[in-house]
C-alpha cells in the first residue's frame, strides 16, 4: 500500500453499500463496513446461488373507495328532503346549520312560486 504510513487507518469502500471506512490495516482486509452490510451481501449470495432474486416483488391491486358528489335528480329530491327532515327530528342536524338549511328551503319555496304550472294543479 504506498502512500500510507504504518499504522496509519486506509479508507476501504463497502462491498455492499459504497460507504467509505477506515481499515486499521491489522488482520485480514475488510469488504464491508458493518455487520449488516455483510449479511445483506450473504442473503444476494445465497438467493442468487439459489436461483431467486433476493428481492421479491409483490404486485397487488389496491382498491379505494372514492366518494364523488352526485347531486340528486327529479324524484330522488323528495328522498333526499326526507332524510333531511328526518335528521333535523333526531337531533342530527347542528343548531349552527339550520338557518341555512332555511334559507335554502325559503329559496325553494320562492322557486315553486314562480313555476306557473305547479301552482296551478291545486286548483283544478
Amino acid at each position: 500500500m504506498t502512500g500510507h504510513q504504518a499504522g496509519e487507518a486506509t479508507p476501504l469502500n463497502c462491498g455492499w453499500c459504497g460507504e467509505e471506512f477506515a481499515w486499521g490495516r491489522v488482520g485480514r482486509r475488510p469488504k464491508w463496513c458493518s455487520e449488516s452490510c455483510r449479511h445483506r451481501a450473504w442473503e444476494q449470495r445465497r438467493a442468487a446461488e439459489s436461483g431467486r432474486s433476493a428481492v421479491e416483488v409483490v404486485e397487488r391491486v389496491v382498491v379505494r373507495e372514492v366518494r364523488a358528489e352526485v347531486m340528486p335528480r327529479g324524484r330522488e329530491w323528495a328522498t333526499v328532503l326526507r332524510e333531511l327532515a328526518l335528521q333535523i327530528d333526531r337531533g342530527r342536524v347542528y343548531d349552527r346549520d339550520l338557518d341555512a338549511i332555511t334559507e335554502s328551503f325559503a329559496e325553494v319555496m320562492r322557486s315553486l312560486n314562480r313555476r306557473d304550472a305547479w301552482l296551478r294543479r291545486g286548483q283544478s
